[in-house]
């Protein structure tokens, strides 16, 4: 398959450093499921990208992908941070595991389907909630997340 230009809407949850000045950013998106993007220069001061590409960064990103392996991030053509999971050390954590939790479920390139709106509607609330809440926003997401597993469990006997 040939590369390709592909406009996602996605989230930013992990970063790490990559050689010199580059970075490898790994999101979630509502196209293409988990992936992983390479940001070049996104360490330099003067980078565009690097205000984009911080942790629980939602936008919309423009990616060169050929379907496999790493892609290649080119533009921003908007993005904004979440705050409060950002800022927040226990909203950090669960948010964290949530997106971990999804991760596991499923392949990279693989489609997240009806999971996707789920996980970031459970983002929003957890942003938003009471930390006592924070733990029942990520208990219905486990809940949910049993039948991309395989386990899904039975109500009606």
């Amino acid at each position: 398959m040939a590369k390709q230009l592909t406009e996602v809407q996605g989230l930013i949850y992990h970063r790490q450093r990559y050689r010199e000045a580059d970075v490898l950013a790994a999101m979630v998106t509502k196209e293409l499921g988990f992936i992983t993007v390479l940001v070049r220069g996104g360490l330099r001061a003067k980078s565009k990208l690097a205000s984009a590409t911080v942790n629980f960064s939602k936008g919309s990103y423009v990616v060169l992908q050929n379907g496999k392996g790493l892609a290649a991030l080119r533009t921003v053509k908007r993005a904004e941070q979440i705050p409060a999971l950002f800022s927040d050390l226990t909203k950090n954590a669960y948010a964290s595991y949530c997106l971990d939790l999804t991760r596991h479920a499923f392949l990279e390139y693989e489609p997240l389907g009806r999971y996707y709106p789920l996980l970031m509607t459970v983002l929003d609330q957890i942003a938003q909630a009471s930390e006592a809440n924070c733990e029942i926003w990520t208990q219905l997401l486990e809940l949910r997340l049993l039948a991309a597993y395989g386990v899904a469990p039975n109500f009606q006997s």
